[in-house]
């Protein structure tokens, strides 16, 4: 599917989604809780699908009422449900699931497979099979278990042990996490060792913030984290989400872009790392920046498209890991920029976009079915003097299904490419 947008004024209230970071976390915090537990505002995207299908193969529960999700945990499945509850993300315990394309679920649930030791089968779509998780996988085989990658297949087996587990930083803040949640349901003490600087340090934040919400205190050591056993994490009943700042920079740069918008659900106290999405907009609109994306890689699409018509050069570095996301987004941000009449440049870990200081001309965007790639080029079609032409956009669905809803309520004019 291929979206047309016409050069338009947006202006309006929009409701951002839900985040979808909390949503996997508490997902998996309440599948291993003492007892039920309400996921409120967790709405919906596939990549939460994904998480959800994954912890019903290891028998949690999860239906879904209305925006809410509904968590029976593991081992507890004659629980009483709701009767309003819609199942559609229950599952009967299976031995094989579809992670679909989401990292955060993959790397979340290789450690959760080793808490009762059951053979999985797990299909991945997309460019998840090439992205990096042998540094996991090797410290998970280290410490009990097998996995064994078949092209777009990992077979996971055997009961983690508890131990020591060392792991770069600078690869994937999701391998620390994902342990992070699995070892306080194993017997034994554990330490993780972090190996330099942990990049996207802030989603680790944001994991021992919700695992402390589910009533689980994880120990800080010099270089890493020490981690004890306990019973279960402890459900506090209802556990709510807050909205996505991920997606609200998408709104956010748009009024940077001369929009007016009012963008509602947001947390002001988030530590949501990509809440720094306003101060970073603003310092590009200055002109002239360097941007460290380090810990903030989601919003380098957005703020490339910021950065393409503000004025002077802005330079995003410490960008490598972006090669390694839904797509190589150094490259494919470059060529959005490019294909919209802009001016970008790209070298292994960084990216320079030369502000156009106005209006780009508009084009066609290839999102090579990467959802930011597909909003950012949307949003930049409400300051391009041409239309705007996005291929490929239904890839927004994996975080932000509603986003072409949103946006034309916001009143631009989008229309169908057959």
């Amino acid at each position: 599917m291929n979206k047309i947008i016409q050069p338009s004024l947006l202006k309006g209230t929009v409701q951002i989604p839900p985040s979808k970071s909390a949503v996997h976390r508490a997902l998996v915090c309440a599948s291993f809780a003492d007892r039920e537990t309400l996921v409120r505002g967790a709405g919906d995207s596939d990549d939460i699908r994904a998480t959800a299908g994954g912890l019903s193969v290891l028998g949690a529960k999860i239906l879904r009422d209305g925006n809410d999700l509904i968590v029976t945990p593991v081992d507890r499945s004659g629980s009483d449900v709701p009767g309003t509850a819609d199942d559609m993300f229950s599952m009967p315990r299976q031995q094989e699931f579809d992670c679909g394309e989401s990292g955060t679920t993959l790397r979340f649930i290789f450690p959760l497979i080793g808490i009762e030791g059951s053979p999985v089968t797990i299909k991945v779509r997309g460019r998840l099979s090439e992205r990096p998780n042998g540094d996991l996988i090797r410290e998970l085989t280290r410490n009990g278990m097998a996995i064994d990658q078949y092209g777009c297949k990992f077979d996971v087996l055997g009961k983690i042990r508890a131990g020591q587990f060392r792991l770069p930083g600078n690869v994937s803040s999701q391998f620390i996490s994902g342990l992070l949640m699995a070892l306080p349901m194993i017997d034994g003490e554990s330490t993780i060792t972090i190996e330099g600087e942990l990049s996207s340090s802030g989603y680790v934040g944001m994991t021992l913030d919700v695992m402390r919400a589910f009533g689980i205190e994880v120990g800080k050591t010099e270089n890493g984290y020490v981690i004890t056993h306990a019973a279960s994490y402890i459900s506090p009943g209802t556990y709510d989400i807050e909205g996505d700042c991920s997606s609200a920079a998408f709104w956010i740069a748009a009024n940077a872009l001369g929009a007016d918008i009012v963008i509602k659900g947001l947390n002001p106290e988030s530590g949501q790392p990509d809440a720094a999405a306003s101060e970073l907009i603003s310092r590009i609109r200055k002109g002239g920046s360097v941007i460290d994306i380090d810990q903030t890689p989601d919003l380098l699409p957005i703020l490339a498209v910021t950065a393409a018509s503000a004025e002077g050069e802005t330079h995003f570095v410490n960008a490598s890991r972006l090669r390694m996301k839904e797509s190589d987004r150094i490259d494919t941000v470059m060529a959005m920029i490019n294909a919209l009449g802009g001016h970008a440049e790209a070298e292994s870990d960084k990216l320079t976009v030369y502000g156009n200081s106005g209006p780009l001309p508009g084009g066609t965007v290839d999102s090579h079915g990467d959802h930011r790639i597909a909003m950012s080029a949307a949003v930049s079609a409400c300051c391009s003097s041409g239309p705007v032409i996005v291929k490929n956009a239904g890839a927004v669905a994996k975080s932000y299904p509603s986003f072409w809803k949103d946006l034309e309520a916001l009143g631009a004019t989008v229309s169908d490419q057959m």
